[in-house]
């Protein structure tokens, strides 16, 4: 379900709530009962979750120097 950032017009309160596509957006602030208005956000990073979903397997592998590109010497140390 995605997250969607409310605020409110009245008391400025800002609230994240989890709605489903389908669902009728927040009008009312849960603080103050004020209008609320729905804010534009730049959204989440992609996530692999579940099952089979590891964090560091489309991460870039670091040579023994700490550098993952233009390392000066990868022949020696980068190719493992």
């Amino acid at each position: 379900m995605p997250t969607y950032l409310f605020q409110c017009q009245k008391c400025g309160l800002q609230f994240e709530k989890f709605l489903k596509i389908t669902d009728e957006t927040i009008q009312k602030c849960p603080q103050c009962e004020g209008e609320t208005q729905r804010l534009i956000t730049g959204g989440a990073g992609f996530l692999l979750k579940g099952k089979g979903f590891y964090q560091n397997d489309y991460k870039k592998r670091e040579s023994c120097c700490g550098k993952s590109e233009g390392c000066e010497h990868p022949k020696r140390c980068c190719e493992k």
